[in-house]
C-alpha cells in the first residue's frame, strides 16, 4: 500500500508536464578551453552541471536532490581538434574492419558510459570528505605518472563541486523552511536541511541517512556519466541501518518503508522523460553515418530512438558470506514497493540459491503476475560456477556469492568489475550465409575464402572458421580503438568509486578496476542453428537443392520460390520444439562461439567475455542489414532474441521450449544469457514456479518474464489511449507497450509464447 504522501509523487512523476514544471529540463552554459586537456575540459562540463543546475524540490518528497542526465545533460567539452582526430580514427584500422561494421556482422562500442556497479557502500560509509581524504592520500605518491595524477586530481575538484551542490541544496531548504508558515511542513523542510547538510558529505548512519547520499551520490554521478548505473545488492547495504534505527526506536517499519518508496521514485523521474522525448543524448550523431566516420563508433547500433531504460538495476535475496540465505525485510520492502508503485526506472533482480525459501519465491512469481515484467530471476549456483570456469579466476567466495547484474541482466561482482558488457552483438546468422556463399555476399569478399564443403561437418567446420575470423576483426578493432577512445571518453568520478581505481591510480576505462574484462555478445543463436537445419536436410540429406542453387535463391529473396520458403518454415525443424538435432546445432553455435571469444585478449592482457545476449534493438537494426535467409526468413527481418526460439517457431509446447534452451550450457556465455519467457495474462503461478525450477535446475543464469496478452499487444496498436498501462519486457528492462516504437512493438508480438 501506498500512503497518500507517497501515491501523489507517483502520480507527479508519471505526468511529463507537471514533472518537468517542477523540475525542469535544463542546458548549462560552458565553454571548453582549447588549451586545456581532455579530463580539465570534461571537469569544467561537470562543474558547470553542478554549479549550475538549479535546486529544486518534489512535493511531498522528504529527500533532497532531483534529476540526473535527462534532465541535465552534460555540456559538450571536446573541442574541434578532438572531433577531427575522432572523425579520422577509421584511416588507422584495416577497411576489413570497417567493412565488417558497415555491413552489421558486429559493431564496436569504444567507450562505455554506465553500466558498473559503484562502491556505494564504502560511499554511504566514508561520505563526500571520505572519498577527497582517500584521493588526496593517494596522491601524495610522487612515482606516480602525470596521467595517474591528473586522474586523482579531477576526481578530488568534482567530489567538491558535489559539496557545493550539497551546500546550496542545505541553504535552498533552509529558505523555504524560513518562509513557510505551515508548522508540518516547516519542520518537514527542516529535517531536509539537517539531513542534507550531513550526508552525503558526512558518512550516513541512520537508514534515511543511507537513503539519501546513496541517491545524491547516484544523482551527482550522471553530471559525468550517463545511465545504466547498477545499485548492487541494495537489500544487503540497507539492512544494517534499517535493523538499528528500528531497534533504537529511530524509526517504525512504516516510516522507514515510506522513506524507501520516495527514495524508489527518485530513481523513476528519469524513466518518465525517456518515455516522452526518447534517449537525447545517447549518440553523438543523429544517424549512424557509417565506420569510415569514427564518431559514429559510439554508436551501438542497439538501441532504438525510442529507449526508455535508464538503468538502475539492483539484486535481493541470495545468499550471504556464510552460506545462509541472505532474504531480509529489505527484500520483502522491494516486492512491496515494487507492487505499489508499479514504477519501471528501477529493475530488481532475485537471486535465488539451495537456501532461497519457497514463500520468497512464491512472493516473486505473484509480482511478476502483476504484468510488470519485474523481478528477473537469477542462480546463484550457476552464476558462480560459471565465474569460477572463467580463464582469469582470481574471485574470492565472498565476491561470488556477491555476484550482481549490471545496465541490464549481465554479471559483475559488485564495487570490484568492469565488464564493458554492451559491446559486439555478433550477427551469427549472417556470418552463416556468408559461410554458404565461401567468404562472399552480394558479390564482396567478407571473410575467409575456404575449400568447398563436400559434407555437412565440413560445412560446420568453414562456419567456426568464419566465426572465428570475425570475431578476431573484431578483437584487432576494438583492441586499437578502446585505447584511442580513451584519450577522449575518461570518468575520474566514477573511477574513484571502483574497487582498484584508486589503489592503482588509474580510471577504470584504462584497466583500473580490481577485475577487468571486455565482453562480446552475439546475435541470432536460433536464428543462426535453424539455418543450419535447413542447409543440412536440404543441400547435404536430401539434396533438394545444391549449395549454389539454394544462395541463388536467397538472393533473390525467395523471389518465384515461395512453395520452396514454405517448405522451410514448416517442415524443416525448428530450434525451440525439444528436437535434438537442431537443438544440438544451437548448442553448437552458441557454445562455439563462446569458446572462440574465451581465447581472445583485450589490449592490455585480460580476457574477452561472451555472451548470448542479444538486446532487443540488434535483432532488429541487424536484422535489418541481414540478407534472406536459409530458415525461411526474409531479408530485412528481425533475428532471434537472446538464445530462445525465433518468431514463432516454438510449436510444441512449454515442453519443447524447455528442453532446447537447457540444451546450452548457459555457463560459457559469462556476460549474458537470458532466458526470455512470453506467457499469456492470467497463467497459473504454478507454471512460473515450473519454468523457474526447470531452468535454474539446469544451467540458466537469468530468466525474465513478460505476462501480456498477443492480443492486447496488437490492440494497443490500433488504440493506444485504451493501453496505456499495459507493460512488456523489452530486453533486461521493461517499458509500457505503447511507448515503444512499432518496430520493437511489432518484434515483442511476434516472440514465441510459452503458455
Amino acid at each position: 500500500m501506498l500512503t497518500e504522501r507517497i501515491r501523489k509523487i507517483k502520480e507527479l512523476e508519471d505526468d511529463f508536464e507537471r514533472l518537468t514544471t517542477c523540475v525542469p529540463l535544463q542546458h548549462v552554459k560552458y565553454t571548453p578551453d582549447p588549451d586545456a586537456s581532455v579530463m580539465e575540459r570534461l571537469l569544467g562540463a561537470v562543474e558547470a552541471v553542478l554549479d549550475q543546475c538549479k535546486t529544486v524540490h518534489m512535493p511531498g518528497s522528504r529527500l533532497a536532490g532531483c534529476g540526473g542526465y535527462q534532465f541535465i545533460p552534460k555540456p559538450e567539452f571536446h573541442i574541434p581538434s578532438d572531433e577531427e582526430a575522432i572523425k579520422n580514427f577509421p584511416a588507422s584500422c584495416r577497411q576489413e574492419i570497417v567493412d565488417a561494421i558497415d555491413e552489421g556482422i558486429f559493431g564496436i562500442f569504444p567507450a562505455m558510459f554506465g553500466h558498473v556497479c559503484v562502491d556505494n557502500v564504502t560511499f554511504i560509509h566514508t561520505g563526500v570528505n571520505g572519498m577527497i581524504r582517500r584521493l588526496q592520500e593517494r596522491a601524495e605518491d610522487e612515482s606516480l605518472t602525470e596521467r595517474q595524477q591528473e586522474f586523482l586530481r579531477i576526481a578530488i575538484r568534482e567530489w567538491e563541486a558535489v559539496l557545493r551542490l550539497e551546500k546550496r541544496y542545505e541553504v535552498f531548504y533552509r529558505e523555504l523552511e524560513a518562509k513557510e508558515t505551515d508548522p508540518v511542513q516547516k519542520k518537514e523542510y527542516a529535517e531536509i536541511a539537517d539531513r542534507i547538510a550531513r550526508v552525503p558529505a558526512q558518512p550516513a548512519e541512520h537508514f534515511v541517512d543511507a537513503l539519501q547520499s546513496m541517491w545524491f551520490m547516484y544523482m551527482c554521478l550522471h553530471a559525468e556519466d550517463q545511465g545504466g548505473h547498477t545499485i548492487g545488492r541494495l537489500d544487503q547495504t540497507l539492512y544494517p541501518f534499517y535493523k538499528k534505527d528500528l531497534e533504537e526506536g529511530i524509526l517504525t517499519k512504516e516510516e522507514a518503508e515510506e522513506y524507501f518508496q520516495d527514495f524508489w521514485l527518485k530513481f523513476n523521474m528519469s524513466h518518465t522523460v525517456l518515455e516522452t522525448c526518447g534517449e537525447r543524448t545517447w549518440n553523438p550523431t543523429e544517424k549512424y553515418e557509417g565506420a569510415s566516420d569514427g564518431r559514429t563508433w559510439m554508436s551501438t547500433r542497439c538501441v532504438r530512438d525510442q529507449h526508455v531504460d535508464d538503468g538502475f538495476v539492483i539484486d535481493i535475496g541470495g545468499m550471504d558470506a556464510d552460506g545462509n540465505d541472505a532474504v531480509n525485510e529489505i527484500s520483502w520492502m522491494v516486492l512491496r514497493t515494487l507492487s505499489a508503485t508499479k514504477a519501471l526506472g528501477v529493475k530488481p533482480v532475485a537471486k535465488f540459491s539451495r537456501c532461497t525459501s519457497q514463500e520468497f519465491k512464491d512472493a516473486c512469481y505473484k509480482v511478476i503476475m502483476e504484468g510488470n515484467g519485474l523481478p528477473a530471476l537469477s542462480y546463484d549456483e550457476n552464476a558462480i560456477e560459471a565465474f569460477r570456469n572463467e580463464p582469469e579466476n582470481n574471485y574470492t567466495e565472498e565476491d561470488l556469492v556477491n555476484i550482481c547484474h549490471i545496465g541490464c541482466i549481465e554479471l559483475a561482482v559488485p564495487y570490484k568489475s568492469y565488464t564493458d558488457p554492451m559491446n559486439a552483438f555478433m550477427n551469427l546468422p549472417k556470418i552463416f550465409a556468408i559461410t554458404m556463399n565461401n567468404g562472399y555476399l552480394n558479390g564482396k569478399k567478407l571473410g575467409l575464402e575456404l575449400p568447398e564443403a563436400d559434407t555437412f561437418d565440413q560445412l560446420k567446420e568453414n562456419y567456426r572458421r568464419q566465426m572465428e575470423y570475425f570475431v578476431d576483426l573484431y578483437v584487432e578493432g576494438a583492441n586499437k580503438a578502446v585505447p584511442f577512445y580513451n584519450q577522449y571518453y575518461c570518468r575520474p568520478m566514477v573511477s574513484s568509486l571502483m574497487g582498484g581505481c584508486i589503489e592503482s591510480a588509474t580510471l577504470i576505462d584504462e584497466g583500473g578496476s580490481t577485475f577487468w574484462v571486455k565482453s562480446m555478445n552475439s546475435c541470432g543463436t536460433a536464428t543462426a542453428a535453424d539455418c543450419m537445419m535447413a542447409v543440412k536436410k536440404v543441400v547435404y540429406d536430401d539434396h533438394r537443392k545444391s549449395m549454389k542453387e539454394f544462395v541463388d535463391i536467397l538472393e533473390k529473396d525467395y523471389e518465384g520460390e515461395e512453395d520452396f520458403r514454405q517448405y522451410l518454415l514448416n517442415r524443416i525443424p525448428k530450434y525451440g520444439n525439444g528436437i535434438d538435432e537442431v537443438d544440438q546445432l544451437a548448442k553448437f553455435v552458441a557454445e562455439g562461439y563462446c569458446d572462440i571469444v574465451s581465447k581472445k585478449r583485450t589490449f592490455n592482457g585480460h580476457v574477452f567475455r561472451p555472451g548470448t545476449y542479444s538486446y532487443y534493438g540488434t535483432v532488429i537494426n541487424l536484422g535489418e542489414m541481414t540478407p534472406a535467409l536459409p530458415n525461411g526468413r526474409h531479408a530485412g527481418e528481425p533475428l532471434s532474441f537472446n538464445i530462445v526460439p525465433d518468431h514463432g517457431m516454438a510449436h510444441s509446447g512449454l515442453g519443447g521450449i524447455l528442453h532446447s534452451v537447457s540444451a546450452i550450457d548457459h555457463r560459457k556465455a559469462l556476460n549474458a544469457a537470458t532466458v526470455d519467457v512470453q506467457l499469456t495474462a492470467n497463467t497459473p503461478i504454478e507454471v512460473i514456479r515450473y519454468i523457474d525450477e526447470y531452468v535454474g535446475s539446469h544451467t540458466a543464469t537469468v530468466t525474465q518474464i513478460t505476462m501480456a496478452n498477443r492480443e492486447d499487444m496488437i490492440a494497443a496498436q490500433k488504440n493506444p489511449e485504451k493501453y496505456k498501462d499495459l507493460v512488456v519486457r523489452v530486453t533486461g528492462f521493461s517499458a509500457r507497450f505503447i511507448a515503444l516504437d512499432r518496430q520493437v512493438q511489432d518484434e515483442i508480438i511476434n516472440r514465441c509464447y510459452w503458455a
